[in-house]
């Protein structure tokens, strides 16, 4: 039998230090309303959803926040995603140029 491994029941802090501008550990549950999702809508503080997930991409942004890729991502916070993925790989959709 497989070890369990317990789900966590707060975020956990970001290890920046005095990061006083990334958001504070919060509780996590296992669903949120698209309107709580929305709250979250800066690249300080960015959550977005996709494929019946909600995810905090904060720190993510934050270590990345130079690079020209995430603008895309900062410009969706807030909202959900899942139109960017393909339906049966789940990767991303290829952008199209004419």
């Amino acid at each position: 039998m497989a070890a369990r491994i317990p789900t966590p029941q707060t975020s956990k802090p970001s290890g920046v230090k005095n990061a006083n501008h990334l958001p504070r550990p919060y509780k996590l549950r296992h669903f949120y309303t698209p309107d709580e999702v929305a709250r979250h809508s800066t690249a300080d503080d960015c959550w977005v959803s996709f494929n019946q997930g909600v995810y905090d991409l904060t720190k993510l942004l934050q270590r990345n926040i130079h690079l020209e890729t995430c603008k895309p991502i900062i410009n969706a916070s807030g909202t959900d995603i899942t139109h960017w993925l393909d339906e049966e790989t789940g990767e991303p959709k290829m952008a199209m140029h004419p």
